[in-house]
């Protein structure tokens, strides 16, 4: 059976965290493939991300070199809003045979705060057990609240607190972000004059 885990988010841009936490995850759990599939439009969030065209290239360029990622365009093509459960469906129906395959959602510790307001998020849960990255004082934070299936894919791994919303204010503001972003990303930023 192939483990296959989906990084799923806005990616407005993609950034280190998002590349380590992917890479942690895989690592720890011997998954086989990750895919990296970036929101038309997240209903939990209330800006629009940038043209999911650009967003899409700053991905591929930032994963283009690591091993077994691939990336998905099925979400930014729909129309908003996108659901992960509605992508891991159709990854399962049209992509990958349901028993040949577990699907895992890799996630950060900072979206455990709003997991449980996920469309349909128990079905989610039993088709592609979470799991998430998160220093060893939040598991002990979360245990008592969080379901079993959650719980289980807890993963003590070092978290890169880096926020795609600073790296926007950074490079408003003109300021190095070489640092937080793959340089591929940021001749791109630089190129379109994203942000």
């Amino acid at each position: 059976m192939k483990h296959i885990g989906f990084l799923g988010g806005t990616f407005d841009p993609i950034h280190f965290g998002h590349i380590h936490l992917g890479i942690s995850l895989q690592e720890a759990h011997g998954l086989d493939e990750v895919i990296v599939c970036p929101t038309a439009c997240s209903p939990l969030k209330k800006s629009l991300p940038k043209d999911g065209k650009h967003r899409l290239e700053m991905i591929r360029l930032a994963i283009t070199e690591i091993p077994h990622w691939h990336l998905l365009d099925w979400e930014v093509k729909q129309s908003p809003p996108s659901y992960t459960i509605d992508t891991i469906r159709y990854l399962l129906k049209n992509v990958y045979h349901q028993g040949d395959v577990q699907m895992h959602l890799l996630i950060a510790e900072d979206a455990l705060d709003n997991l449980m307001r996920w469309k349909e998020i128990q079905e989610l849960l039993e088709i592609a057990p979470p799991l998430i990255g998160c220093r060893d004082s939040l598991r002990q934070r979360h245990d008592f609240i969080l379901s079993s299936k959650v719980q289980a894919g807890i993963t003590n791994t070092k978290v890169l607190e880096i926020s795609a919303t600073e790296i926007r204010d950074r490079l408003k503001k003109g300021l190095y972000c070489g640092h937080l972003v793959p340089a591929k990303v940021l001749d791109y930023i630089t190129l379109h004059q994203l942000y």
